[in-house]
């Protein structure tokens, strides 16, 4: 409820039935967050009764407690109200009532995210607003029943899909019911009120002024701006406290330095500080991390994550920075934020934009190469050269960036022992770790004594394809019940080489055919010689209904079949 010049008022209604064990340790507790200074929590019902509707338990403020997440630097506490609930039990309704209000009176219509679903199945789900149509905006989506109603308008839903947790999905806007709302307001002011609300952590310190002098040295342009956001990414531990609700005012750059962590608005603060300290003009801009953001709802509200803009300047190149990206490259725009709408930051001047689209087909793509030599007795020794491009590249620098080289061999070794058990790393070589514009190469040696099995005149086994397998692979599922969406066109190559004692031959023998023509992928075989084998193919950009969901898993794994032939050593 929205009226002019009052606070507003936002409840909820919530009736559960318990219907397993489960249930009852789910929501043994119920938690609401919300931040002293800017609105209050009031618990009107939290009851439990049995299957015959008796009154079991009332949550009251003697078991209550509350926890803390500090903004440190912000003068702003966060806090959380947790009510734990007692003896829950299968059949068992939960009855929830609960109203928050703004402590401030401008009669401003907040930003409110309406989800229709739950991961649990929800009978009905109902949205009212009481408040003048004409002072709010919405974008609506899925299938939702709209109706005016006295005072405001409603939307309801019944049986709204149920959200359940499965690879490669899309947004839930892309398959769900809900809406988005906020008052309506100009950008500018968006943005104003924002710069406005974190002013007072602009500090310009002498120690983040001192070490931007430090990190740029002799550098200069682009080289001198690279060289700080590398420092900020490396050297500052990033804590993930999403942007957005009550997390919206970063620590000082002062606090970031000197404690080495900080989030992603903490860390793009910092980034400013340092740079403007060399005299680089940037302005924080705010971003949605999977969606791709509504330039028709002027809220900050809609966004869940702070980075930096760069604009063209003298000797310096536009860039979007993501100074929480780890092992992001030097690229303008970081990957998977192209065309996506951001809040660029700067006073009365604030304005949205939409990120530049770079990505080309050529960006990720996958080249690994096999070399196999099997002994007499079976024994095997490896070698696998593996490059990586484009967001392959970005994961697994995830896993080795930073580490030592005995934790590095360990990790591969733990990764190998998936398809060679009795795995032992002879050596690992890794290029362009650090080096995020160029392709990620790894190259590794490793033995094995036993996995080839030895027959009465014959060594016979499949070749161990654990890196296509962790790379390309859908799992066997009962339903898909969710659409599927892929992204990114993929580029995959793969080349097998076995050799053999001399006097002994080499048989590869590749799966059945395809039996139809494939529509997801393409792919291209490398002519059959002895000891040799190859092939490449193309993943197509898709988004596909969920009955497709067995055709594309049945084309993935025939080209994970070709890279796992039969071999035979006679």
């Amino acid at each position: 409820k929205a009226e002019k010049n009052e606070p507003w008022v936002r409840s909820e209604e919530m009736l559960m039935e318990i219907l397993d064990i489960r249930g009852a340790a789910i929501y043994r507790e119920f938690t609401f967050d919300f931040l002293p200074g800017y609105d209050r929590i009031y618990l009107n019902a939290l009851e439990v009764y049995d299957s015959t509707w008796t009154l079991k338990q009332k949550a009251s403020l003697s078991g209550a407690y509350i926890t803390y997440a500090t903004e440190i630097g912000g003068g702003n506490e966060s806090q959380t109200a947790h009510f734990p609930l007692q003896e829950l039990a299968p059949g068992d309704f939960i009855y929830l009532q609960f109203s928050r209000t703004a402590i401030e009176t401008k009669g401003m219509i907040p930003y409110t995210d309406y989800v229709s679903s739950r991961d649990i199945p929800v009978g009905q789900s109902i949205f009212r607003i009481y408040a003048d149509t004409s002072r709010f905006t919405t974008e609506e989506y899925g299938t939702l029943e709209r109706n005016n109603i006295q005072g405001g308008r409603e939307w309801k839903i019944e049986n709204p899909v149920v959200v359940r947790k499965e690879m490669y999905m899309p947004v839930y806007r892309d398959f769900g019911s809900g809406l988005m709302l906020t008052g309506k307001q100009e950008w500018k002011d968006v943005g104003d009120d924002y710069q406005n609300l974190i002013q007072h952590q602009f500090k310009q310190a002498v120690s983040v002024r001192e070490k931007a002098f430090e990190v740029r040295g002799n550098k200069i342009g682009d080289e001198a701006v690279k060289a700080i956001v590398r420092f900020v990414r490396h050297d500052i531990r990033y804590r993930d406290v999403r942007f957005g609700g009550h997390s919206l005012i970063p620590q000082t750059a002062e606090v970031t330095l000197k404690e080495r962590r900080g989030d992603c608005k903490d860390m793009a603060l910092l980034l400013k500080e340092m740079l403007a300290a060399i005299g680089v003009k940037s302005y924080l801009a705010a971003i949605h991390l999977t969606e791709e953001g509504f330039e028709h709802l002027p809220t900050i509200q809609q966004f869940n994550h702070m980075i930096l803009y760069i604009p063209k300047q003298d000797k310096v190149s536009e860039m979007w920075v993501d100074a929480t990206d780890k092992t992001g490259n030097d690229r303008p725009v970081p990957l998977d934020m192209e065309g996506k709408v951001a809040l660029i930051i700067d006073g009365d001047n604030s304005h949205v934009v939409t990120t530049p689209i770079l990505e080309d087909n050529q960006e990720h793509q996958i080249a690994i190469d096999h070399r196999l030599f099997i002994g007499e007795n079976g024994a095997c020794e490896f070698r696998d050269s593996v490059t990586l491009q484009g967001k392959f590249a970005s994961s697994i620098r995830n896993r080795f960036f930073g580490r030592e080289t005995k934790e590095q061999e360990q990790l591969m070794e733990n990764f190998l022992s998936e398809g060679v058990p009795d795995v032992s790393i002879g050596n690992i070589r890794i290029e362009n770790l650090d080096a995020f514009n160029k392709p990620l190469i790894l190259v590794t040696t490793y033995a094995s004594k036993g996995y080839f099995g030895q027959g009465a005149s014959e060594l016979k086994g499949r070749f161990p394809n654990v890196w296509e397998r962790s790379l390309f692979k859908l799992p066997k599922v009962s339903k898909r019940h969710h659409p599927i969406r892929m992204p990114h066109e993929t580029q995959f190559s793969y080349h097998l080489t076995v050799k053999a004692p001399s006097g002994k031959s080499v048989g590869i023998t590749g799966p059945k055919p395809l039996s139809r023509a494939p529509d997801y992928v393409s792919f291209e075989k490398a002519e059959a010689t002895s000891g040799e084998t190859g092939i490449k193919w193309t993943t197509f950009a898709l988004y596909a209904d969920p009955s497709e969901y067995e055709k594309i898993r049945e084309e993935w794994n025939y080209l994970l079949s070709e890279t796992s032939p039969l071999i035979i050593i006679k």
